[in-house]
């Protein structure tokens, strides 16, 4: 789902966000940021998505005992409020290096999280509406997003296998192994909501990969004729902004 500004290794991990090291959730370049803001999409989107708001299924502080429960769903498309509050993580440490303070206050936390939803959901409708009209990768842009997967994960076995060598040499109450896995585990459950083996987190992340190329390609195939005005440019919130300097758009 392209670069991102979350990291999939987060839990129990030294990596700063933002090292591209994972897909979460894709970025927005200038032009298709502003598009699906000022187009039908997010429009259809107010008709087609539904918020799991429900009270019931949440502890006394109103978080969902299943953190694989969805915010915001379009037909077999959601949201989970695992992914959620990744997301949000990511972006409040980014917003706080970049000198903002989004929850200085209520209003301002509110704005923010309804904004960080907004950006997922918007990926959301996207996805759902390029498989509802049958759009595909070719098999060129599998074999790139799958190559990437296979390199970041490496990346990840990497460092997490350190990490459970040196618990091991601290503590030999566990195995490696069991190190390994209990990390890989908390991981999972970070991202997804569910506990995953390593080789379930695999095929999890490249599905992930997968979909976010689907994604970037079907708003590049949206919007080749598109352009973007000033006007356009001025509705923009000042998330919006930061974002699309973080991607080096503007």
């Amino acid at each position: 789902m392209t670069e991102t500004n979350n990291d999939r290794r987060k839990p129990g991990c030294s990596a700063a966000a933002g090292s591209g090291c994972g897909s979460i959730f894709a970025g927005f370049s200038k032009k298709t940021s502003i598009f699906m803001r000022v187009v039908c999409f997010i429009a259809a989107a107010a008709f087609l998505f539904c918020f799991s708001g429900c009270k019931k299924n949440k502890d006394k502080n109103g978080v969902p005992n299943d953190k694989t429960a969805a915010v915001a769903s379009i037909g077999d498309e959601t949201v989970s409020y695992a992914l959620y509050t990744a997301a949000f993580d990511s972006y409040l440490s980014y917003m706080e290096q970049m000198g903002y303070d989004p929850v200085s206050n209520e209003e301002e936390l509110q704005k923010f999280r309804d904004w960080v939803l907004e950006y997922l959901v918007k990926d959301m409708v996207v996805l759902y509406r390029a498989k509802e009209e049958g759009f595909k990768l070719s098999d060129e842009q599998i074999a790139e997003s799958d190559a990437q997967a296979e390199t970041e994960l490496k990346e990840i076995y990497d460092e997490y296998m350190k990490t459970a060598e040196e618990s091991n040499a601290k503590d030999d109450s566990k195995t490696v192994q069991q190190y390994f896995d209990a990390a890989i585990a908390e991981l999972s459950e970070y991202y997804t909501g569910k506990t995953m083996t390593y080789d379930e987190y695999c095929e999890e992340y490249k599905l992930e990969l997968r979909n976010t190329a689907l994604i970037e390609a079907y708003k590049d195939y949206v919007c080749k004729d598109f352009s973007v005005t000033d006007a356009d440019i001025a509705h923009l919130n000042r998330y919006e902004l930061q974002q699309l300097r973080k991607d080096g758009t503007i």
